[in-house]
């Protein structure tokens, strides 16, 4: 059988109490409280916190960017009437501000990149209207540009 030292390269701590620190720098820690006769491990977890919210509610919504420059790219404004918006927004970590709209207004789109380069594909316009527009935002507040092939 495997050990804990073989594992992770240590071995659990002995401790007469839990230890009141506890290191978040580390992937994690185990250790043996004598005293309750546990075993015992701290991991570091992550959680959501909320932040401000869009200008323009929407779902089936493409994004591109990082947790503090991102970007909200188009989706759809009513559940039971689909209306595809062309609607962008970027996130600077607190809040969102309306940015100039795509040329094809639409829903269900794969997107990609940073909040200063990213692109926009597909999608459906109007119902189920499958649509192959492909635009490039340039970032800086600029229009997305549409992108044709030869």
């Amino acid at each position: 059988m495997t050990t804990y030292n073989e594992i992770a390269g240590r071995r659990v701590n002995f401790l007469s109490s839990d230890p009141t620190y506890v290191d978040t720098n580390s992937d994690g820690q185990v250790w043996y409280n004598s005293t309750t006769a546990t075993l015992k491990s701290w991991l570091p977890v992550g959680a959501w916190i909320s932040g401000g919210n869009l200008n323009t509610a929407r779902y089936v919504i493409a994004g591109a960017g990082t947790q503090t420059a991102g970007l909200a790219i188009g989706g759809d404004l009513f559940p039971t009437t689909p209306r595809p918006t062309g609607a962008v927004e970027s996130f600077n970590g607190t809040s969102w501000t309306a940015e100039n709209s795509m040329a094809t207004a639409r829903r269900g789109i794969g997107s990609g990149g940073t909040q200063t380069s990213a692109l926009a594909s597909g999608g459906a316009t109007v119902g189920v209207t499958a649509t192959s527009a492909t635009e490039e935002w340039t970032g800086a507040g600029l229009a997305i540009k549409t992108i044709t092939t030869s």
